[in-house]
């Protein structure tokens, strides 16, 4: 998945947006729940600013995977999205 930025200051905004980051956090959630288990870094999405031809990759790193799952569980309890919250428990019980 590549998400699309014309500028820097386009991008900036689009983070500073709660809402996008919990969307953020969805899609790392659910990429690393349809993944799970693997052993080397994963590839969750690429931002790409246009302006500055610049692209981001977002990669959980297998060694990362208990610290951006434990990130991740408090906005989904913040959002009250407890299926994610069940799933992301699920792995982590496992680790």
């Amino acid at each position: 998945m590549i998400k699309t930025f014309k500028t820097q200051e386009e991008f900036d905004k689009w983070m500073d947006d709660i809402s996008n980051q919990y969307k953020m956090s969805c899609i790392i959630v659910d990429k690393i729940c349809s993944s799970y288990p693997f052993e080397k870094d994963l590839e969750i999405m690429s931002l790409e600013i246009e302006e500055e031809n610049t692209i981001y990759d977002i990669e959980c790193e297998a060694e990362y995977l208990k610290d951006t799952l434990e990130s991740n569980i408090t906005i989904m309890e913040e959002y009250e999205d407890y299926e994610r919250c069940i799933k992301i428990k699920n792995i982590l019980d496992k680790l």
